[in-house]
C-alpha cells in the first residue's frame, strides 16, 4: 500500500482508501511534518503486513510440499535398491548364522562319537574341579 505526495492525492488515479483520507485530513489540519510522519507510520505497517502474508505463504508452500511428498509412490528406483539391499544382508546374515550352528551341531556330534576324547575330557574336569577336602 504505498501513499502518495499531497499533489496526487486528487488526481484520481486510484481509489481513495480510509488511510488516504486520514493522511489528508492530517494533512489540511496538521500540516507537511505530521502528514509525513503518518505516512511513514501507514507505510512501515504496510510493510510488516506484507512482509507476514510472505511469511504465511511460505507456510503453505512449505505444508503444500510436506503434503506432496508424503502422497509419493512408495516404488522409486532408489527405494527398489534399497530395499533389495537389506533384503540381500539379510539373507547373508541368515546364511552365515545357520552354518554357524551347523558346526556347532557337527563339533557336538563328532565330540559324543569319539571316544578318545572321552577320558581326557573327564581328566580335565577332574583337575580342574575343587575336592571336597580342599575346601576351595
Amino acid at each position: 500500500m504505498a501513499f502518495d505526495a499531497p499533489e496526487s492525492l486528487g488526481e484520481h488515479s486510484r481509489i481513495a482508501g480510509k488511510e488516504d483520507v486520514e493522511l489528508e485530513k492530517i494533512l489540511h489540519t496538521q500540516g507537511e511534518q505530521a502528514y509525513q510522519k503518518r505516512r511513514d507510520e501507514l507505510e512501515v505497517k504496510s510493510w510488516k503486513q506484507i512482509e507476514q502474508e510472505r511469511r504465511q505463504v511460505a507456510e503453505a508452500h512449505r505444508i503444500v510440499e510436506a503434503a506432496r511428498r508424503n502422497e509419493q509412490e512408495w516404488s522409486s528406483a532408489k527405494q527398489k535398491v534399497f530395499y533389495e539391499r537389506l533384503r540381500a544382508e539379510a539373507e547373508a546374515k541368515a546364511k552365515a548364522d545357520a552354518e554357524d550352528l551347523a558346526a556347532m551341531r557337527a563339533a557336538a556330534m563328532a565330540a559324543r562319537k569319539s571316544p578318545e576324547s572321552a577320558p581326557a575330557d573327564e581328566e580335565a574336569k577332574a583337575v580342574n574341579e575343587p575336592t571336597e577336602k580342599s575346601g576351595t
